[in-house]
């Protein structure tokens, strides 16, 4: 077997879909009705009573991204700096990813 991409479910696709899009300026590569896909990985739109937020670091699995920390904090993103030096984003929905300063 190998992996396919992960998923992430998200209340408000259209605006997880633009800030990975506009924000992360990641390209999309497919659509469809509840579904995004990236390079990597998808957002599916989900329905219902389900806690966002504020920040669910307390989960498995962590997207992690090549990226420009100063760009992303001038855009507003929220940044979490790790005692070991790291820095993490938090996307619209609280959930965290990694950034590598590229």
């Amino acid at each position: 077997m190998a992996i396919r991409m992960a998923m992430i479910f998200v209340r408000d696709l259209a605006g997880m879909t633009a800030f990975y899009r506009d924000v992360m300026g990641l390209a999309v590569k497919a659509e469809s009705a509840g579904w995004v896909e990236f390079e990597g990985f998808g957002l599916h739109g989900v329905e219902g009573d389900w806690e966002v937020g504020p920040v669910r670091e307390e989960t498995p699995i962590k997207l992690v991204f090549d990226g420009d920390v100063g760009r992303l904090e001038g855009l507003g993103v929220r940044l979490l700096r790790r005692p070991w030096g790291g820095v993490d984003g938090v996307d619209p929905e609280g959930n965290v990813f990694g950034i590598i300063s590229t």
